[in-house]
């Protein structure tokens, strides 16, 4: 048998074997290295997931392609310069899990500091979280629940007193502002979309100048209606009532029509009382509409109004106090969910107007927005509404299962591979016949940071505090 060739070769050296057969070489080169993006050099490197996540920000779930934990939630993104803006659309078919999505980010923002507010629960999807962090949940009902007061904006006329000197008359004259604005919407809603006149809005102005100056810091609509009834000077002035009482009267009776009708109407009592703010300190605040039926819809939209002006109110008073040096700052994280609803709550209300601001002035307000609805198409012009761009201005989208419609339609706002889409769309389909099943999409999400770069798959993993109270249960009426 003939022996090996490769064998009879001599010592092995750094450069090879050494002899006859042995292949030594006298040169070794260094190979070429060269770097790319994934996208540049797709398919050759043979890690198709992210070696590293990053680590910041409430841990949300497992990435679905690997074992690494995914951490996100807008406000923490954005402090580390990976979202250009705090805020998060959440899409997707209902019973997927956004809510329960988005209690779990609030558990987490609660844990750092932030402080949760739910100004308008439709259903409600946020009470049990609220609850368990030891919140306030306030529910309005025609009479017993909930107070609102659309001429004290949060208590902001408080904040104003306790502050003083010039920075409390900006917050004071800012709280007459944003009560003028808000029952000159009830008015307006009132009055099934009649224009409030501009003599009108003047009296209301001034007849809060007079009560908040006159030392009531917390004025309410029966105290306007008093103070219109009273025919002071101011209010003569502003409204041009040269002719006596009579003339006041013909220009101011409306309106007073109007209030009446807010306060006597069928919107029972939730306008007419003082609104208790004990719960000022607590770490959320829900404002709890699910009483109020989906075939009332001016009762609701004259809710969503006030329950938005408190809520900003307080963001506004919490600002201020900070500014002035009387309280630490802290942030606040604002959860708009079922945004569809809140968009469609009739004419002349300003919701559209006030999510669109909100959309633009967040960095310089401070307050993080959770947007929650069920796809881009709910935020498309309506005929009474005006809330393009909503999808463009977020920070982040978190997509859900949605059907081929909505892929569609999300391939305007953002980039996504054809393995995503066939993900978000096979997320959407219904389960099988077996009742005990999860729909194949509960719970599976994909993280879109930037508009052309893929997207972050994850599976949300619950706590066993959310785990213990059932997390977001959205079938309750349908159990036994």
């Amino acid at each position: 048998m003939r022996k090996n060739p490769s064998r009879r070769a001599g010592r092995l050296g750094l450069r090879g074997g050494v002899g006859r057969g042995g292949g030594a070489t006298t040169f070794v080169p260094v190979p070429l290295e060269w770097q790319g993006t994934t996208r540049q050099v797709a398919g050759l490197f043979p890690w198709g997931v992210p070696g590293r996540l990053p680590a910041i920000g409430v841990p949300t779930g497992r990435h679905q392609l690997g074992a690494g934990v995914v951490c996100f939630d807008p406000a923490s993104w954005f402090r580390a310069g990976l979202i250009a803006n705090p805020s998060v659309l959440v899409l997707g078919k209902p019973g997927l899990g956004k809510s329960t999505l988005v209690d779990h980010w609030g558990i987490g923002l609660a844990a750092m500091g932030y402080r949760i507010l739910v100004p308008g629960d439709t259903k409600p999807d946020h009470v049990e979280m609220t609850r368990v962090l030891g919140g306030a949940v306030q529910q309005v009902r025609r009479s017993g629940g909930a107070a609102l007061n659309p001429c004290d904006p949060g208590g902001m006329g408080a904040s104003a007193a306790r502050i003083g000197g010039q920075a409390g008359d900006t917050l004071l004259h800012e709280a007459i502002g944003r009560g003028t604005t808000a029952v000159h919407s009830l008015v307006q809603l009132i009055r099934d979309g009649s224009p409030v006149l501009d003599h009108e809005r003047a009296a209301l102005a001034m007849a809060l100048r007079v009560l908040y100056t006159s030392g009531r810091r917390a004025p309410s609509l029966p105290d306007v209606l008093d103070v219109l009834g009273q025919r002071p000077d101011e209010i003569r002035s502003v409204v041009l009532a040269r002719g006596g009482d009579d003339d006041y009267d013909v220009l101011l009776d409306p309106l007073r029509r109007s209030l009446l009708a807010l306060l006597a109407g069928p919107y029972g009592n939730v306008f007419s009382r003082p609104v208790d703010r004990s719960d000022i300190d607590t770490p959320a605040l829900d404002i709890d509409t699910s009483a109020i039926k989906a075939g009332d819809p001016g009762y609701l939209a004259a809710v969503l109004i006030c329950a938005w002006s408190e809520a900003y109110g307080r963001v506004e008073s919490a600002q201020a106090l900070t500014a002035a040096g009387l309280e630490p700052r802290r942030q606040h994280v604002v959860i708009l969910d079922e945004l569809w609803r809140v968009l469609r709550v009739g004419r002349g209300t300003g919701m559209a107007d006030r999510v669109n601001e909100l959309t633009r002035l967040n960095r310089t307000e401070g307050v993080c927005q959770i947007m929650v609805t069920h796809g881009v198409r709910d935020l498309s012009t309506g005929r009474d509404q005006q809330v393009e761009g909503i999808e463009h201005r977020a920070g982040a989208l978190v997509i859900g299962g949605i059907p081929k419609g909505e892929v569609r339609a999300l391939q305007d706002v953002v980039t996504l591979t054809d393995a995503e889409a066939g993900q978000l769309v096979s997320w959407s389909s219904a389960p099988d016949l077996d009742p005990r099943t999860r729909p194949p999409g509960s719970g599976k999400f994909l993280i879109k940071h930037s508009p052309t770069e893929p997207g972050i798959p994850v599976d949300v993993m619950l706590t066993p505090t959310e785990l213990a109270w059932g997390g977001q249960n959205s079938n309750r009426a349908w159990e036994d």
